[in-house]
């Protein structure tokens, strides 16, 4: 195991020299004790860049790249990787400058996009641009910075000088080293857009638009209102002082487009009316929404589990299944669409029980008829070409009582069989004789 070495300064650009061992006796294996690292060697000493001078800007670039150390830290936002903070006195930085960095990068954080160094530091941006959603997120680091800093002017050239000093990518450093003067003498609104543009990309207004447009509200936590509502509201604020800016009307007309179809029907039956003022349909909009979710979402969420469930059933029975050519006398068809049919879907759903084989076989009687009728007992269809060991239905659900077969029925069925070479189910031979 390699003797560790500790690097100095005076020594840095020396080749390293290990301590070969004497001998090829055997030696104990000792513990591997960390490398020491001046701190000196890693953070270089950061220059404050003077207001009044701009002469020194490009010669003080390099003081506002972070020094990589490896870390680990909590999770982040998307798109962020935290950073963990030395505890080496030298490894921050504390200073009322302009230049302040007082992060420290992680060393496997080169491919994040941004990285969340923890509360009261600035972010570090390592990509040329964000989305919207990670902007949202430096922001509130940046601004959890400046209350730690109990740095009152949040748009004062100190404020954005230690802004510009987050961004790590060789695109940003040259951009804010061009244009500092320029973005220093901006006003609040031009700069922010400024920062928009350079961030989010030259179309970064029509991205944000689109966004809000584009947002529907089966997507969101919960499907609430109210998240729905503070995600247009965050993209719309980014348009403050633009002609793509969204008045109340228009984000009216987005929320109602981005409604899934039962909550908008839900609110047409509760006579909420889109003439209302934008701020009451607001809150008539989210107290309609509260009662929505907590007792309809769930019944309407339950209907949908339900049907998905009974699509994945097998198939009932056809009430009437081809066993043989059917006859092409227009005098056959008549009789069969007269006489017998489907329960259609608009039909009572009140069915009646079908009972057991093992309750039928208990009647001698009984067994013989459906032995005689040629009945599947799996889905009780007579005259049918399977039986219960080949069968890939379901019985089809009684719209009439059950009451026991006849020879009569059994004639009957043997009858229609004969005419129409169609096997006919249980319910149908019922309800035949169901009166009306």
């Amino acid at each position: 195991m390699p003797t560790p070495v500790s690097f100095q300064t005076s020594t840095r650009r020396n080749n390293r020299k290990t301590d070969a061992p004497a001998s090829t006796q055997s030696v104990q294996p000792q513990p591997e004790p960390q490398d020491t690292v001046s701190s000196q060697d890693l953070v270089p000493p950061i220059t404050t860049i003077p207001q009044e001078s701009n002469s020194t800007v490009s010669a003080s670039v390099n003081a506002h790249i972070p020094t990589i150390e490896a870390s680990s830290g909590p999770s982040s936002p998307p798109g962020a990787v935290p950073a963990t903070r030395s505890s080496s006195p030298e490894s921050s930085v504390s200073s009322s400058s302009d230049s302040s960095l007082d992060f420290i990068m992680s060393s496997n954080t080169s491919t994040a996009s941004w990285v969340n160094n923890g509360a009261g530091r600035l972010p570090t941006i390592n990509a040329r641009h964000l989305d919207p959603l990670e902007l949202f997120n430096v922001f509130a680091c940046v601004e959890g910075y400046y209350i730690n800093k109990d740095m009152k002017e949040t748009d004062s050239q100190k404020a954005r000088n230690a802004f510009f000093s987050c961004f790590t990518s060789p695109g940003s450093v040259h951009f804010f080293a061009a244009n500092r003067a320029r973005l220093l003498a901006m006003n609040a609104t031009d700069y922010k857009h400024a920062i928009y543009r350079h961030v989010l990309g030259d179309d970064w207004e029509s991205l944000v638009y689109g966004l809000i447009f584009s947002t529907k509200q089966a997507a969101v936590e919960d499907r609430s209102f109210e998240v729905l509502l503070n995600i247009m509201g965050a993209y719309n604020s980014l348009l403050t002082g633009t002609p793509s800016a969204v008045d109340d009307s228009g984000l009216q007309g987005a929320l109602y487009a981005s409604f899934t179809p039962d909550f908008t029907r839900y609110l047409e039956k509760m006579g909420v009316k889109r003439s209302l003022v934008y701020k009451d349909w607001l809150v008539e909009v989210k107290k309609h929404d509260i009662h929505f979710r907590k007792f309809v979402q769930p019944e309407l969420d339950e209907l949908v589990a339900l049907r998905a469930a009974a699509s994945s059933r097998p198939p009932l029975a056809p009430a009437f299944s081809q066993n043989a050519p059917r006859s092409s006398s227009s005098t056959s068809r008549s009789s069969f669409n007269s006489n017998n049919s489907r329960p259609s879907s608009t039909q009572s759903l009140n069915y009646f029980p079908i009972p057991k084989w093992s309750e039928v076989k208990t009647d001698p009687r009984q067994v013989d008829l459906y032995h005689k009728g040629k009945c599947c007992f799996h889905c009780r269809t007579f005259f049918t070409n399977h039986q219960v060991g080949s069968c890939k239905f379901e019985a089809t659900p009684l719209e009439v009582p059950y009451c026991p077969l006849t020879e009569a029925d059994i004639s009957w069925a043997s009858d229609f069989f004969s005419r129409f070479k169609k096997s006919i189910t249980l319910n149908a031979l019922l309800k035949r004789k169901a009166p009306a």
